[in-house]
């Protein structure tokens, strides 16, 4: 089993599952029965609900108060099935974890040349959140699972107003999630309130030509796109 630890920079996010069970690989092995997949996620959440390394996000005032025991695992699969474990049902802020699924839309929309060409595809080697990224490559936003290239993922979406870019990301990550998600706005607000090092980004952004939308209305839909709530099953 290959797991990653329930707390990181993303907060403490209940164990969103990243959670790989290998099989056997003989040539007949069968497919793992229902009851093998539910002792699989009873056993993970069993040897691993006490760890205590690791600490809450602070960056983000308020992600610093969420209980750092919450700890679920959740398996889904292809056919439906759902099997889990834990503080499932707890709403945590997604966080970047939403990244994906709005360069996702945008390539929806406009096809991956749009995020080759106007954000950019290459890892940064340096923090998340790096301002001097945006200085020293020339493509600026780099990559869209960096905030920099996420704040530009969110600016390229093809919309007439803020309400229609927040429509679009919100209902594109309702989709995959496969329910309606609320935002969190108490997180929305702690998170906004504090974001000097993202505004910057944006603004530096726009300075290059590498940001399509107004810096602030682009940093409010990111923001709020963090916000989102998501629990362990979604």
């Amino acid at each position: 089993m290959k797991i990653l630890s329930k707390k990181n920079h993303l907060g403490p996010i209940l164990f969103v599952l990243t959670l790989l069970v290998v099989w056997p690989m003989a040539a007949h092995s069968q497919k793992p029965s229902d009851e093998d997949l539910q002792k699989a996620v009873d056993q993970a959440y069993a040897n691993f609900k006490d760890l205590k390394e690791g600490k809450n996000a602070d960056y983000i005032p308020i992600l610093a108060t969420v209980p750092s025991d919450l700890f679920g695992v959740v398996v889904a699969t292809k056919d439906g099935k759902v099997f889990k474990a834990g503080d499932t049902d707890y709403r945590f802020s997604i966080q970047s974890v939403s990244k994906p699924f709005t360069a996702a839309l945008v390539m929806a929309q406009q096809g991956p040349e749009a995020v080759r060409e106007k954000i950019g595809v290459e890892p940064t080697g340096l923090p998340f959140n790096s301002k001097i990224a945006v200085e020293i490559y020339e493509s600026r936003s780099v990559n869209p699972l960096v905030n920099a290239g996420a704040i530009a993922a969110v600016s390229l979406l093809q919309a007439g107003s803020e309400e229609q870019r927040w429509k679009l990301v919100h209902e594109n990550i309702e989709g995959f999630a496969g329910n309606d998600l609320p935002v969190l706005e108490k997180v929305y607000t702690s998170e906004y309130e504090t974001a000097w090092s993202n505004r910057a980004i944006a603004n530096l952004l726009y300075n290059y030509e590498r940001l399509y939308a107004d810096p602030e209305e682009s940093l409010r839909v990111y923001t709020r796109q963090c916000s989102i709530g998501v629990n362990t099953e979604d």
